[in-house]
């Protein structure tokens, strides 16, 4: 499920570089969105699958606060 999301979020990608309107990058990105979403869920549902619900709750507020980092400290590092 998680290789089929990525490939339709790199399809996706492609046709948002190749979009010759705005119309056709609006579909593109939204396509994108669906194809990223589906690394979202299947995190979600690892965590669920391998811990315990106590545990499972820290590692998703673990996972929340790096992604809730990850655009602080991107442009900070990639200076």
């Amino acid at each position: 499920m998680l290789l089929a999301g990525l490939g339709i979020y790199i399809l996706a990608s492609l046709a948002c570089a190749l979009a010759p309107a705005l119309s056709w990058l609006v579909v593109g990105r939204l396509i994108q969105a669906i194809g990223c979403c589906t690394a979202v869920v299947v995190a979600r549902a690892l965590v669920r699958d391998l811990y315990a619900p106590a545990e499972g709750a820290t590692m998703l507020a673990r996972a929340g606060t790096w992604m809730a980092l990850a655009p602080i400290l991107g442009p900070i590092l990639g200076s």
